[in-house]
């Protein structure tokens, strides 16, 4: 019996460590080229999401590629985005982000955002604001924990830059090695535990 629950900890185990990733190109380094979108993420001309290489000023947070996301004049707002990301309703998922920014002058907001939608319909979001965080010294990870709207089935998951109305030439966020995956569930994170303590008892007996 003890050998069974060792198997089946072993199993569970490795199902949690590899836990489904369901963005596409998490570090941007599948792309067009300097000055183009990252694949699979789309995005809005006016903010200017681009891709840069590792650099003396761009240098990625890993790899050689990020996101860099200009402003290139005057006031907008925009993002860059994945959408179409299967999800399931009322259920517990966790977005992460690498961000820097550059030593410009900062004006203006930049949110993690997951768009909830039922269908071709818009249900609700969850929004972080990281402004505060971002530091033009280190790379910072930034963690949005959001629960799915009832009804949910797909959803977009963005980097949201909002201006406050004044002029600001060529700002640029930097952000690297996205994630966006399910929460395991309680059971599951008890299960593991439970496995833990019957190793532990095996290994004293």
């Amino acid at each position: 019996m003890l050998k069974k629950l060792v198997v089946l900890v072993m199993i569970l185990s490795v199902a949690v460590t590899v836990q489904a990733e369901l963005l596409n190109n998490t570090s941007f380094e599948d792309n067009g080229g300097g000055g183009s979108h990252p694949w699979w993420w789309g995005g809005t001309d006016d903010l200017g999401a681009q891709n840069w290489m590792d650099g003396e000023v761009f240098q990625a947070h890993s790899g050689e590629w990020l996101a860099a996301v200009m402003h290139w004049s005057g006031t907008g707002t925009g993002n860059f985005y994945q959408d179409n990301i299967a999800v399931s309703e009322n259920t517990d998922y966790v977005y992460t982000m690498w961000a820097k920014r550059d030593g410009s002058a900062w004006v203006g907001t930049y949110n993690m955002t997951v768009e909830w939608y039922g269908g071709a319909n818009l249900l609700g979001e969850s929004t972080l604001d990281i402004t505060a965080g971002i530091t033009d010294t280190e790379w910072n990870q930034f963690s949005l924990d959001a629960t799915s709207m009832a009804g949910s089935d797909n959803a977009c998951v963005m980097i949201e830059f909002v201006d406050v109305g004044t002029d600001w030439t060529n700002g640029c966020g930097k952000f690297d090695d996205a994630s966006f995956a399910e929460v395991p569930e309680p059971a599951t994170m008890a299960l593991l535990g439970l496995g833990g303590l019957a190793l532990l008892r095996r290994k004293r007996s």
